[in-house]
């Protein structure tokens, strides 16, 4: 979990300001509103959050670490925790979102991208071929266990910000191949430089300038696709 070490390790000093646990995202306000996809356990329900003590007692530093759980839940809202702590970078923002940039580097090539996005079978045909990797694989995709056998295949590759979550992203870049476009999207993404020190290209997540609005829609249970407010930001390494 070296990469999620670093990000927590450069945490801004940052006090806790509001919490909520939704059943598909989770919200976490401090310097910013932040968000992280809310991870469910593979078909049990969630074990709850421990020694919460309350939550907005603890310190940033305190709430990040729940990432590094293994209860999916607290990793969930340790992500939020870290996007809410994180400095903006307007001037370095990118108004594209990750669909553009795949289609942009992944006309006529080998595409990989980790986790079925609603856009993918919108996409296909521009690929000379289109490796989807599931966990629980729809219609088409490949299980997530042909990683280590094709994904090094793949010219662009787009992973899932929920790899961090799992702790799977390290385990994942293991096998894209160094010459390969890689790109990290979702909502989860935390967008820092630091991941750019990862062999990461692009990082397509979002900002929300409306906390109260993208809280209610949490509370009231809005999938993330249908949520209003939010922002599509684009890192890219090469402005950093």
């Amino acid at each position: 979990m070296q990469i999620l070490a670093e990000i927590i390790n450069n945490l801004p000093s940052t006090s806790v300001k509001d919490i909520f646990v939704g059943v598909f995202d989770i919200a976490v306000e401090s310097r910013n509103l932040g968000i992280a996809t809310t991870v469910t356990e593979e078909c049990l329900p969630h074990q709850g959050i421990q020694n919460s003590c309350p939550l907005t007692q603890m310190n940033m530093q305190e709430l990040a670490k729940f990432a590094f759980s293994k209860n999916w839940l607290e990793a969930s809202l340790g992500l939020a925790a870290i996007n809410s702590a994180l400095p903006r970078y307007e001037q370095q923002a990118h108004q594209i979102n990750a669909k553009k940039l795949i289609e942009k580097y992944g006309t006529d090539q080998k595409v990989g991208i980790i986790g079925h996005f609603p856009f993918v079978d919108n996409s296909q045909n521009k690929f000379s071929e289109l490796m989807v990797f599931e966990k629980y694989p729809q219609d088409g995709d490949l299980s997530e266990k042909m990683i280590p056998e094709k994904l090094p295949q793949a010219d662009v590759v787009a992973i899932t910000s929920t790899s961090l979550t799992n702790h799977s992203l390290e385990y994942i870049l293991e096998y894209v191949s160094p010459a390969a476009y890689m790109i990290l999207l979702g909502p989860t993404t935390p967008l820092t430089p630091i991941l750019f020190n990862y062999h990461i290209n692009a990082l397509c997540g979002v900002y929300f300038d409306e906390p109260q609005l993208i809280k209610r829609q949490i509370r009231e249970a809005t999938p993330y696709r249908k949520m209003l407010g939010k922002r599509y930001i684009t890192l890219l390494k090469e402005d950093f």
